[in-house]
């Protein structure tokens, strides 16, 4: 019997189009001192965080550094009796497509393990393909708008996740990387030539570039279709390959990475970053790369 193609949940990166009135509100959060750990589960390639908004809510959420902001499925905002979603618009999912937003809602307190995040806006936008993909119901996505004021560590070869509003003290071996944008770009190196790549820990695998950016790139093994990337639009074919060459990030090498072609922006995926950690420096717009020995 054929197995039939893989299904690849994709980041979503989620970008304001619409009127300057309805643009999401950014949260701000109430952390114990000494920071927060995150309710956080790995299931299968996804980072998944438990959360509430009220006293008797068990939420799921995805948690994407590739998304600007908090998104919930209609599904539970209408299963929770969530009134007062305003405004419209439209957001760009990873490959490009517009889709529609059934308005942004504002969101007076979301609980994750011990901290709070407060009076923010959230994006009413339909999860079910992202749900179905990963074998699990979705109820929204932590982008990056709901850590803006406040330090976010992954250990992702521990499956864990803190947040703190102390600032960060780098240790020695973490690199520190650019972070100008509402979602955390860094500049790589890809077989010899500048890349641009979000650090995207929505995308499973370990490397995408479109296919219109690679035509002079030299492969060990060439693309071959492989299933396809789902996004908040839809699904699209994408193919797979491995590169001759490196890629360099920092002081970090990846020799010969596999690569997702498809259509979208270049990111680094959460299976290449498997044994890093990194910290997110919301208020000091910073980021720091690391990979500690024995992880």
């Amino acid at each position: 019997m054929t197995t039939p193609p893989p299904l690849l949940l994709a980041a979503v990166l989620l970008l304001a189009s619409g009127c300057a009135e309805t643009r999401p509100r950014a949260a701000s959060a109430r952390v114990p001192a000494g920071g927060s750990e995150l309710p956080l589960r790995r299931q299968g390639d996804v980072l998944l965080v438990r959360g509430r908004l009220g006293p008797a809510d068990d939420l799921v959420f995805l948690l994407d550094t590739g998304t600007d902001r908090m998104l919930l499925d209609p599904a539970t905002v209408r299963r929770l009796g969530l009134t007062g979603a305003a405004g419209g618009g439209s957001v760009r999912s990873a490959n490009g497509t517009e889709v529609e937003y059934q308005g942004l809602l504002r969101i007076a307190s979301l609980w994750l393990g011990s901290a709070e995040f407060l009076d923010f806006d959230a994006g009413v936008v339909d999860l079910g393909a992202l749900s179905n993909t990963a074998g699990l119901h979705i109820d929204g996505i932590l982008g990056c708008d709901l850590f803006r004021q406040c330090v976010l560590r992954l250990d992702l070869p521990a499956h864990t996740a803190a947040v703190s509003t102390e600032p960060h003290r780098p240790a020695g071996d973490e690199f520190e990387l650019p972070f100008t944008d509402s979602v955390p770009w860094v500049q790589a190196d890809v077989a010899g030539r500048p890349f641009r790549l979000l650090l995207d820990t929505g995308f499973q695998r370990e490397l995408a570039l479109p296919p219109e950016l690679t035509s002079d790139l030299e492969w060990r093994r060439g693309p071959r279709a492989d299933g396809e990337v789902v996004t908040v639009s839809g699904s699209e074919p994408k193919a797979r390959a491995q590169l001759r060459g490196d890629l360099h990030l920092g002081p970090y090498t990846w020799t010969r990475p596999w690569v997702t072609l498809a259509t979208g922006s270049p990111k680094l995926g959460l299976l290449l970053l498997r044994r890093c950690v990194v910290v997110l420096d919301g208020p000091g717009q910073r980021l720091w790369l690391s990979q500690p020995r024995g992880k």
